[in-house]
C-alpha cells in the first residue's frame, strides 16, 4: 500500500505547481490592468520551441551514444541548447508577436513561459503519479503487474517504491526548484524585453548566460557530479535570486526612464 500521507503530499505538490502560474498571472494582470494574452503566448512559444524544436534536436544529437555518454558534451550541449532555443523563442515573441506590449507584459509572458513548463513537467506528471497510486491502492500489486513483461514490472515496482517514499522532503525540493525556475523565467523575460524594446543587446547576453548557468546544477546532479540534491537545489535558488536582483533593477530602470 502507498501511505495516504504520501498521496496527499503528492496531490498538494501537483496542485501547487499547476495553480501557481495561473494565480500569479491573474493577480498581476488584474493589478496592472493588463491582458492575459502574453501569458498564453508565452505558453504557446514554450511548447513550440522547447517541446517540439528542442526535443527533436536533442533526439537527433543524442542518437549518437558516444555523445550521450560523454558527460562534458552532454552538459555543455544541453545548457547551450536550452539557453539559445528558449531565449531565442522569447526574443522572437517580443520582436514579432508582442510588438506593442509594455514592461508589465514581459512579466506576464514570463509567467506563461515558465508556468507551462512548471505545469507540464511537474503538475501533470505528479497528477499522473497520484492517479497511479490511487489505482494501485485499489487493486493491489498482483493486478498492477499482471500482463506486464519483466522490464515493465521493474518499472512499475520502482514507481511504487518511489511513491511509498514520497514525503515532505521530496515535495519541498520540487516546490523550491520549480518556484525558483519560475522566478528565473520572469527575470529572463525582463532581460529580453530590454534587449528588444530598449535596444540594449547586452541584456540578451545576460539572459543567455543566466540560462546556461541555471541548467548546470540539475545536469551536474543528474550525471553524479553533484551527489547532494540540496547542494544542487541551493545553487538553483542562488542563481534564480541573482537573476531576480538584476531583473528587478532592469525593471526599475525602465520604469524610471518612462517617468
Amino acid at each position: 500500500m502507498i501511505p495516504t500521507s504520501s498521496l496527499v503530499i503528492l496531490g498538494f505538490t501537483a496542485l501547487f505547481c499547476s495553480l501557481l502560474p495561473f494565480i500569479s498571472a491573474f493577480i498581476w494582470t488584474r493589478k496592472k490592468e493588463k491582458s492575459m494574452k502574453p501569458f498564453f503566448i508565452g505558453a504557446a512559444f514554450y511548447i513550440f520551441f522547447v517541446l517540439i524544436i528542442e526535443s527533436v534536436l536533442n533526439e537527433l544529437i543524442f542518437q549518437n551514444e558516444f555523445l550521450f555518454n560523454n558527460t562534458l558534451f552532454y552538459i555543455v550541449y544541453s545548457c547551450l541548447a536550452a539557453a539559445f532555443i528558449e531565449e531565442g523563442s522569447r526574443y522572437t515573441a517580443f520582436k514579432y508577436v508582442l510588438k506593442d506590449e509594455q514592461k508589465e507584459d514581459a512579466l506576464t509572458y514570463g509567467l506563461g513561459h515558465g508556468g507551462i513548463e512548471m505545469i507540464l513537467i511537474i503538475g501533470i506528471s505528479l497528477f499522473s503519479s497520484l492517479m497511479f497510486g490511487m489505482i494501485f491502492n485499489s487493486t493491489g500489486m498482483e493486478t498492477m503487474l499482471s500482463g506486464s513483461n519483466e522490464t515493465q514490472q521493474i518499472a512499475i515496482t520502482e514507481m511504487i517504491t518511489a511513491l511509498q517514499n514520497y514525503g515532505i522532503q521530496e515535495s519541498l525540493i520540487c516546490i523550491i526548484e520549480r518556484t525558483s525556475v519560475l522566478i528565473f523565467h520572469l527575470s529572463c523575460s525582463i532581460f529580453v524585453y530590454m534587449a528588444v524594446y530598449k535596444k540594449e543587446k547586452c541584456y540578451f547576453i545576460y539572459a543567455l548566460i543566466f540560462h546556461f548557468i541555471m541548467n548546470l546544477p540539475s545536469l551536474l546532479n543528474q550525471r553524479g557530479l553533484i551527489s547532494n540534491i540540496w547542494i544542487a537545489e541551493g545553487l538553483i535558488v542562488l542563481i534564480a535570486l541573482s537573476s531576480a536582483v538584476l531583473g528587478y533593477k532592469s525593471y526599475r530602470k525602465n520604469l524610471e526612464n518612462n517617468e
